[in-house]
């Protein structure tokens, strides 16, 4: 709810809660919801560099969550329309990081 209404930072915050977590939950976290917040917690991170703070700390977050998103849900095994998003939104942004890396 909190990244479909772009509170991005808000996101973040629970995707990473429910990530770290040593409580149990009433979903069970099976490999596929993992990946699932992966994805979303990429996509929060992403979305918040490029809407809300231009933060270069927050580039490289979102360039580590995409990357450990795709290594995860071993996309270079698979094609999906996940996977072949993250690793283009992970090329873009490191793109990115090298232009800012350059100036």
């Amino acid at each position: 709810i909190y990244l479909r209404q772009s509170l991005h930072m808000e996101a973040k915050e629970r995707f990473e809660a429910a990530l770290s977590s040593k409580k149990g939950s009433v979903i069970p976290i099976t490999e596929e919801f993992k990946s699932e917040i992966l994805y979303d917690l990429a996509t929060s991170l992403d979305k918040q560099y490029i809407y809300v703070d231009k933060d270069p700390a927050v580039l490289m977050e979102a360039i580590k969550a995409w990357s450990y998103f795709i290594e995860f849900t071993e996309c270079d095994k698979k094609r999906s329309k996940r996977c072949t998003y993250a690793q283009n939104r992970m090329e873009e942004l490191q793109k990115i990081d090298k232009q800012l890396s350059s100036k």
